[in-house]
């Protein structure tokens, strides 16, 4: 067996060989580390006012966001691909320009870590979006373009080391 440490994060590929020659696997990406944030999948709030902004309903636990952000449950949300979230029941979504942030706590100094997280946009719109960690770009600002068929992309940010122990996770 082997256990990762944050020293073996980084890119690695895999030859194989025989007689009849070699073959070099795609290149994969090897990430080590965590976040454990407070409500990762926004599942502590209920919000009973449809579609569920935080301005018709109350603010997302733990969360930093303007009136137009907000949570839907995967049955019946305009913001849910197809009704299918990738992790939990519940999707936060962004209606509007402006951060949606969150302090992580817990962090250790030194210790390196990276943010795993699902992405997607509705039909006929292409936002884009930036992640921060402590005011450090960890995914660059891309173009979000509506997924389809396809409910998320899975993306996992840059490798980072902690400078202390609370850190703004913002996107």
């Amino acid at each position: 067996s082997f256990f990762a440490a944050s020293t073996n994060a980084g890119l690695y590929d895999v030859i194989v060989a025989n007689t009849a020659g070699s073959v070099t696997s795609q290149v994969a990406r090897l990430t080590v580390g965590n976040i454990s944030i407070v409500n990762p999948s926004f599942e502590a709030d209920a919000f009973t006012v449809f579609p569920g902004y935080v301005s018709g309903n109350f603010p997302i636990t733990g969360w930093a966001s303007l009136g137009n952000h907000g949570i839907n449950p995967a049955a019946g949300s305009p913001f849910a691909d197809n009704g299918i979230i990738p992790n939990g029941t519940q999707v936060a979504f962004m209606q509007g320009d402006g951060p949606f942030s969150q302090t992580v706590t817990g962090l250790t100094v030194g210790a390196q870590y990276y943010v795993h997280y699902y992405e997607n946009a509705r039909g006929g719109n292409t936002p884009a979006l930036e992640v921060q960690v402590g005011g450090n770009t960890v995914v660059a600002s891309h173009i979000l373009t509506s997924v389809g068929g396809n409910p998320y992309r899975e993306v996992s940010s840059s490798i980072f080391t902690a400078s202390a122990t609370d850190l703004e996770l913002s996107f």
